[in-house]
């Protein structure tokens, strides 16, 4: 489910601020929390329209799991941050390493594209 969101930051902080949104959970107390709330953006940099997201070990350590859980935490962030004009994919760290499946189910090695098959409308 999108909430939106106000955001006041430069142009060059829009990302961080998504995802610190998207780290405090939902204004609505009937959405779901997709992010756990210890994890940490150690990092976020924009190359050639990818954005790198670095989280802290906590985003993957204190996740519920399950592979729907997975989708969802994972699809928040891509399809959140590609909702800004610079960014058209997401590519996931942990603690500045890349990991097979960070959350345990999906593919994290490559950069990962919009789905808006997920945004209930």
């Amino acid at each position: 489910m999108p909430e939106q969101r106000y955001i006041y930051a430069g142009e060059d902080e829009w990302a961080r601020e998504v995802i610190a949104e998207l780290i405090r959970g939902p204004q609505d107390n009937e959405h779901v929390k997709t992010v756990p709330p210890n994890a940490k953006l150690r990092d976020l940099w924009i190359e050639d329209g990818i954005a790198y997201v670095d989280f802290s070990r906590e985003f993957q350590s204190e996740h519920w799991g399950g592979s729907a859980g997975d989708t969802f935490t994972l699809f928040s962030i891509v399809n959140s941050l590609t909702e800004l004009p610079n960014i058209e994919a997401v590519y996931f760290l942990i603690e500045g390493e890349t990991e097979d499946a960070i959350l345990g189910h999906m593919d994290t090695t490559r950069p990962m594209g919009r789905r808006d098959d997920l945004i209930k409308r």
